[in-house]
């Protein structure tokens, strides 16, 4: 009776720093490292990850519970494609992609071929890692429970909640620095030094994300604001507009009451 290996792994190219070295219990339940040549697994199992043994071997990924994809979204194109060519049987296989550029439409190929796909990954800006994937619950369960078994939580997205979440932080990192930097700009012009502008932003960034993690959208209600910006009509615009009227009423008010002590 041919041996069951409980994960599989698929990579190429760089494959150092990948979050399954942090993960103890899945990281040892590790059968197959493939690879496109025998070399590129070896240097794989053998060097980088220490885990599992390295093969080019099809059969092997077969006899996976799940198989986890550490590779580009160009190299994973190129093998869905010759193993779809090469005739391998898909129907039933568990593929799972790691990767943040790719997602379930990637895999759309091996589903049509009767693949169980899933996509599974660290959820960003996290002290402990936490994990988020979406697609087919089956694909997933072998990974996910390996991870719990390390106390590590899971969260499923809904249907296209991984695109929508990397959109999501991306527009925070595009849109957040710039609010900041109006801010501090805002603050220099009342006089203050760069230092303790930039203290006061953070400071005041910090209480207005403390106000809305309590509190929601109701905390707009405090505000001298009719309505919140609405994201989808020029987000950026509204939020800057908005945060340098609350960062110069702010200096107003503290301007006005330094007024007062010296009086």
């Amino acid at each position: 009776m041919k041996r069951v290996h409980r994960i599989g792994l698929v990579t190429a190219g760089k494959i150092t720093g990948l979050w399954i070295e942090k993960t103890l219990e899945l990281k040892r339940s590790v059968g197959p490292v493939y690879s496109t040549s025998l070399r590129l697994a070896s240097r794989a199992s053998n060097t980088l990850l220490r885990t599992g043994f390295h093969t080019t071997d099809w059969e092997e990924l077969r006899r996976c519970e799940a198989v986890l994809f550490f590779l580009p979204a160009k190299s994973f194109h190129a093998m869905a494609r010759n193993w779809i060519e090469a005739g391998h049987d898909l129907a039933g296989q568990r593929f799972v992609v790691c990767d943040a550029e790719l997602g379930l439409a990637d895999l759309a190929d091996l589903r049509a071929h009767g693949a169980l796909t899933a996509t599974l990954g660290p959820l960003p800006y996290q002290e402990t890692l936490r994990f988020v994937g979406e697609g087919d619950p089956a694909a997933l369960a072998p990974a996910v429970k390996l991870l719990e078994a390390d106390s590590y939580r899971f969260t499923r997205l809904n249907p296209g909640g991984k695109h929508r979440l990397a959109e999501a932080v991306d527009h925070l990192e595009t849109s957040a620095l710039p609010i900041f930097a109006r801010s501090v700009e805002s603050l220099r012009e009342s006089g203050l030094t760069h230092e303790i502008a930039v203290g006061l932003a953070e400071r005041c960034f910090g209480q207005m994300l403390r106000l809305y993690a309590r509190n929601g959208r109701r905390a707009w209600d405090s505000r001298d604001v009719q309505h919140p910006p609405d994201a989808a009509a020029a987000p950026g615009q509204d939020l800057l507009a908005l945060e340098d009227a609350l960062v110069r009423e702010r200096v107003a008010q503290a301007l006005a009451a330094t007024a007062g002590s010296e009086a």
